[in-house]
């Protein structure tokens, strides 16, 4: 299956069946690949995001079995040896553009929305469904994400202004997917060399002599 390990499958049914396909979506490195193919990734955790706040789908996930990191609230270590990464992005919390954690630090919610709504649906096995985020989306949240991530600004969230469209190719010949990212708001083409983990570096800006539509 493109962008999901057979360990994926049996985890993300189960959440299928508890929360139904409108409820979360697949974000991250596995939603990444699923849209260009990662045979190559190295890891095989799982992030998500729910639409609903910690404390309304703690139960859930522990009724599965899970068992929660208490260092990193994010985090739940799954039976099956998988780890999976939840983001609770509650319909208030996306409108705020942030959200709490348990331990009072606060994450960033930027891309959220979009993500949700631009989602696509996708058949993993007969009659199980889930939706994955979009590629455009996904650039978008691992943008906004370095906002928490203040030593990261300079070089990352240069690509963050105003992304209208997003390739995904070989640019450097290493045999891993890179990104190229157009930004309207700059007027600039970013390239983000993929690290072969399924994470990208820093982002590299040329300009544009034509302006963007």
């Amino acid at each position: 299956m493109n962008g999901f390990v057979p360990s994926h499958i049996p985890v993300l049914r189960a959440l299928e069946e508890v929360w139904g396909s409108d409820r979360f979506i697949v974000i991250g490195a596995a939603a990444v690949g699923y849209h260009i193919g990662m045979s190559w990734r190295g890891t095989l955790d799982l992030d998500l995001s729910v639409t609903a706040g910690i404390d309304k789908y703690t139960p859930d996930l522990e009724g599965l079995g899970w068992r929660r990191d208490q260092n990193a609230p994010q985090r739940w270590y799954l039976p099956e040896d998988l780890i999976v990464d939840v983001v609770p992005a509650e319909p208030s919390s996306v409108r705020a553009g942030r959200m709490v954690w348990p331990d009072g630090s606060a994450m960033n919610l930027l891309g959220f929305r979009l993500a949700f709504a631009d989602a696509i649906l996708v058949e993993i096995e007969p009659a199980t469904h889930i939706r994955v985020a979009s590629l455009r989306s996904i650039v978008v949240l691992k943008m906004s994400a370095y906002l928490d991530k203040p030593w990261e600004r300079e070089t990352d969230l240069a690509v963050a202004s105003q992304p209208v469209a997003v390739v995904a190719a070989d640019f450097n010949l290493d045999g891993v997917v890179d990104l190229a990212v157009a930004n309207q708001g700059s007027n600039t083409l970013s390239i983000l060399l993929g690290k072969g983990d399924g994470g990208f570096g820093a982002a590299s800006r040329t300009p544009v002599l034509t302006r963007l539509p």
